[in-house]
């Protein structure tokens, strides 16, 4: 027989004397009288609900587990002890079966619900089981996690690496900056130099180094662009094998 609980599985109701009276079913599970009388409505068939195990005797005819009644100072605890327990954040009941399609881990309500398509196991019956295909199926899960995970993690190695070179690259970008400036320093001077030409004594020479230094340091503007353009396309393709 299976272990006694004072609370039945289906509709996780203490058990009493009442609409919630235990009945011992012929594979040796327990579960109250509501709940078996609803089983027809629920699965077309009277089958157990844990074992899937067909009941061959009537209502009337099943034993009452009178051992799983509790005291009502046994309730009083139940009720604090399930405050504390994974539930069902949908239904408020406890987390007792798995659905081996989707990884969840489910309540009975749900098995009926938005995974009656699924292939659900009890949880506390998963391994005695030693069901083949519901192993291969959670172990396949778990290979394509690790990979998928494998994947990411790769892509965060190449994204430390991207930024190792953006701190490089940052001293670089910090010269260039300061050289730029200096530049902006200079053609100013320059352009004042341009306007006061009139009254330069040796204008055409003034006139060669201010278009040399107006040449060469154009010319060096774009030096770094190309290896920040890299560096960027290199971010974004990381970016786009991330999402």
């Amino acid at each position: 027989m299976a272990t006694a609980m004072a609370v039945c599985e289906v509709c996780d109701e203490d058990f009493d004397s009442k609409d919630h009276k235990p009945l011992c079913l012929t594979c040796g599970h327990t579960f109250c009288v509501s709940c078996i009388r609803s089983l027809p409505a629920v699965y077309g068939v009277k089958s157990c609900p844990k074992c899937r195990k067909k009941i061959d005797k009537p209502i009337n005819g099943l034993l009452v587990n009178y051992i799983v009644i509790p005291s009502k100072n046994k309730a009083c605890k139940r009720k604090r002890s399930t405050e504390s327990e994974c539930l069902c954040s949908q239904h408020k009941r406890q987390l007792n079966y798995l659905c081996v399609n989707c990884t969840e881990f489910v309540c009975f309500t749900c098995t009926r619900d938005i995974h009656s398509t699924c292939t659900i196991e009890v949880l506390d019956e998963l391994h005695q089981n030693a069901n083949v295909d519901s192993m291969a199926i959670i172990r396949s899960l778990l290979m394509d996690k690790i990979c998928k995970l494998q994947k990411k993690k790769r892509v965060t190695g190449d994204t430390l690496t991207l930024m190792d070179n953006f701190i490089d690259l940052k001293t670089d970008v910090k010269r260039w900056d300061d050289s730029l400036q200096d530049q902006i320093v200079s053609t100013n001077s320059d352009l004042e130099a341009w306007d006061d030409l009139a009254s330069c004594v040796d204008k055409e020479n003034s006139v060669k180094e201010i278009l040399h230094r107006l040449k060469s340091e154009t010319s060096g503007n774009t030096s770094m662009l190309p290896e920040i353009t890299k560096l960027l396309n290199s971010a974004n393709q990381i970016i786009k094998r991330l999402e």
